[in-house]
């Protein structure tokens, strides 16, 4: 997103080149306003690193001091990333009894049993393996540090099956998408009311493509999110454009933050 540095969240000079209501990479400004407080969390979470790429504002230049002098120092000065091994042991004392699924109606029925489902699906709720656990403590640590993150709910993008029983047979799973604040791009709502629902949700993603024999290739894209909806966006040399898009059946936006 024209990231220069970890004092400028969002590059301005981008931000002007974009149009709002037309460009689907703009920033709206609630998270502009936002991003002016991950600076300083965005340096002690890459430690050394960010205090290094921050020291024009951090560590700066005194009036006799010579630029070898000041490189110098700037290359010899360290941070310890205290501030994540907070945040993580915030975490796991929250998640320390660990997290229980239970049935529905687990109150009511004596010995109710969970479905074997949710057994299967807590051992890789984002379809890549990680348990519900591991999942949980990722969300808690980057909510921790920024102050918020979203989870999407969704379904892999493939033909859907025509019952319960055959989406169980083809192995097609519901999975979980982690999204930090620095990924949410902005947000709409039909009205500025507290419990007013979200009509639209744009995300800032990194997709990693096979290129060649061998290589692979990153290439950012924007995931827009409505009810019954939901679109992927490219940039190509004509602009942004439409990459991929379906629908769903539920009405609204499956996400919590």
């Amino acid at each position: 997103m024209g990231r220069q540095d970890p004092y400028l969240q969002y590059d301005e000079p981008f931000q002007k080149q974009v149009q709002p209501g037309m460009d689907p990479s703009w920033v709206s400004g609630p998270v502009l306003d936002m991003s002016a407080d991950w600076a300083p969390i965005d340096i002690c979470t890459r430690g050394t690193q960010g205090l290094r790429l921050g020291a024009k504002y951090l560590l700066p230049q005194e009036p006799a001091e010579t630029d070898d002098a000041w490189n110098r120092r700037i290359s010899k000065a360290t941070l310890s990333p205290f501030t994540t091994r907070i945040a993580d042991q915030a975490a796991g004392l929250i998640l320390r009894k660990g997290i229980q699924v239970l049935p529905n109606d687990y109150q009511e029925v004596e010995g109710a049993e969970l479905d074997p489902f949710w057994d299967e699906f807590c051992c890789s709720v984002d379809g890549r393996g990680t348990s519900l656990r591991a999942f949980a403590q990722k969300v808690l640590i980057s909510s921790l540090l920024y102050g918020h993150s979203v989870i999407l709910a969704d379904m892999p993008n493939v033909e859907p099956a025509a019952n319960l029983r055959e989406e169980r047979e083809r192995g097609l799973m519901p999975y979980f998408a982690h999204y930090d604040a620095q990924q949410i791009l902005g947000w709409r709502q039909s009205d500025a009311g507290p419990t007013s629902p979200i009509d639209q949700v744009r995300f800032n993603e990194i997709a990693c493509e096979p290129k060649g024999q061998f290589g692979t290739e990153h290439l950012r894209q924007i995931r827009i999110v409505e009810p019954g909806k939901w679109q992927v966006w490219r940039k190509n040399a004509g602009g942004w454009g439409i990459h991929e898009e379906g629908t769903t059946n539920i009405n609204k936006i499956p996400v919590s933050v």
